[in-house]
């Protein structure tokens, strides 16, 4: 097990290797992010609350984003996601004022709820073909969110999916 206290105070992860996991707040106050593919799962709020984190490249072998894992990076513009990516917890952009635009992997199955809840400069998203259901308030808040394609694959929208999408003019189902 990794010990919590090690990460704190790292500013890179080039010395990380062989850890499959990182847990709860390793990296609050961080400015960057793991590229070691060992790396395949980050926990529940690993970056959360992060104003100095501007980019985030994921490169990892990554198939689980944790619950909340980005929320209130308020600062975070652009993310990569790695290609390896199958499931995203809820939450994980929320009060991510700043964010701009995220393209999710064709791999991504499931998403969770509230994924982008008040990223209000939230412009383009970029779904998973294989995505089949658009959650509880997914985009709950975003502001400037203008349009939006859902793949075919997507059969369900649930509640609140765009309450709040003030700026929402055009939303295409299928191709």
């Amino acid at each position: 097990r990794v010990v919590r206290t090690v990460f704190w105070f790292r500013k890179c992860l080039s010395e990380l290797c062989g850890h499959n996991n990182l847990y709860f707040g390793h990296f609050s106050n961080c400015k960057c992010t793991p590229s070691e593919e060992s790396v395949d799962k980050l926990d529940s709020f690993t970056f959360s609350s992060c104003p100095k984190l501007h980019t985030a490249i994921l490169k990892c072998n990554l198939k689980t984003l944790g619950w909340g894992m980005f929320e209130m990076s308020r600062n975070l513009k652009h993310v990569e996601l790695p290609a390896t990516l199958e499931s995203v917890k809820s939450e994980i952009f929320s009060f991510c004022f700043g964010l701009q635009s995220v393209t999710f992997p064709n791999g991504v199955k499931t998403m969770g709820t509230y994924i982008f809840r008040e990223c209000e400069a939230l412009e383009s998203v970029t779904l998973s073909d294989s995505l089949t259901s658009i959650e509880d308030g997914t985009f709950f808040g975003c502001e400037n969110l203008n349009s939006i394609e859902l793949p075919n694959s997507v059969t369900e929208l649930k509640k609140k999916s765009f309450d709040g999408c003030t700026s929402l003019a055009t939303l295409t189902i299928g191709t």
